[in-house]
């Protein structure tokens, strides 16, 4: 089964004495149409002001850049829509960013007996159109 909560650590692989700006993302596919829910928590060592956010497809909501901040999101998608976190680093040097997500909930993926009958009726449909 799923993990009870995933974080998203930002980048700490620049090389002194000047690091360059960066981003960890992690993103999942949509198995089907429906609501997904989270909890967030961000935490960093580095300067405040570094973003975390939330993708669905390709439009970016951010969350916090600020330490200790928190919250909870609820939004409907639709079967093969993107979701993803992400936590920029200014320099990706030493100090980074957390993203911690608990609680996510996502739209079921299909039961296999339900792809299966989808997959008849489309057979089906398309015998009937030769």
């Amino acid at each position: 089964g799923a993990p009870a909560s995933i974080v998203v650590a930002g980048p700490a692989d620049g090389e002194l004495p000047f690091g360059n700006f960066g981003w960890t993302d992690f993103f999942i596919q949509v198995p089907s149409d429906g609501t997904f829910s989270f909890d967030w928590l961000f935490n960093t060592e580095d300067l405040e002001d570094l973003d975390s956010g939330l993708y669905i497809n390709n439009d970016y909501f951010p969350l916090s850049g600020t330490d200790g901040a928190f919250g909870s999101v609820s939004e409907p998608v639709l079967a093969g829509d993107f979701i993803g976190f992400s936590v920029e680093s200014v320099d990706s040097l030493s100090d980074r960013g957390f993203l911690t997500i608990s609680n996510f909930s996502a739209p079921p993926v299909p039961e296999p007996t339900t792809l299966a009958a989808l997959a008849a009726v489309i057979m089906l449909a398309l015998r009937r159109r030769a």
